[in-house]
């Protein structure tokens, strides 16, 4: 794998950083990268996905990314809830017609799910605009940090 335009130009609408090849970090906007013959000599500063349940601080603003989508994607607001983290990341425990219900994402898949512990009942949901704003957070969603080809945001002095 290498990085490529495809993956930089998801970003580009967010104000993403980047790590340039002395060492400084500065704001990637598209005219930079189309003058660039040696896209990946940069490294693009990104959040790892198990960020998605911890409480990150976003344009001056602490949430918990998965409890934020769950939110604003299920309409719930969540009376108690655990996080759980594997092949999957789970926001769970949500009591609703008298069922429990799970907020899954699944890693591999890259899909979000909504759906009761029975799995009898399933909830669709807008999974490009869930990817939308995962973009905005600025969250690794092609795997670029364990691929070497991004830094993450956590290990970024600021």
């Amino acid at each position: 794998m290498k990085l490529e335009l495809k993956h930089l130009s998801a970003y580009l609408p967010f104000k993403l950083q980047a790590v340039v090849p002395n060492g400084d970090i500065t704001e990637v906007g598209l005219s930079k990268f189309i003058c660039f013959w040696h896209i990946d000599k940069y490294k693009p500063i990104l959040r790892p996905l198990s960020d998605l349940i911890k409480e990150i601080e976003f344009d001056g603003e602490k949430f918990i990314p998965m409890v934020s989508l769950f939110i604003n994607f299920c309409k719930i607001c969540p009376d108690k809830y655990s996080l759980d983290i594997g092949k999957t990341i789970i926001l769970m425990d949500i009591q609703q017609d008298f069922n429990e219900w799970y907020f899954v994402y699944h890693i591999n898949e890259k899909l979000f799910e909504f759906s009761n512990k029975s799995e009898s009942a399933y909830r669709n949901l807008n999974q490009y605009d869930m990817f939308e704003l995962l973009k905005s957070w600025h969250f690794d969603i092609f795997g670029l940090i364990d691929a070497g080809l991004a830094v993450d945001i956590n290990n970024v002095a600021s």
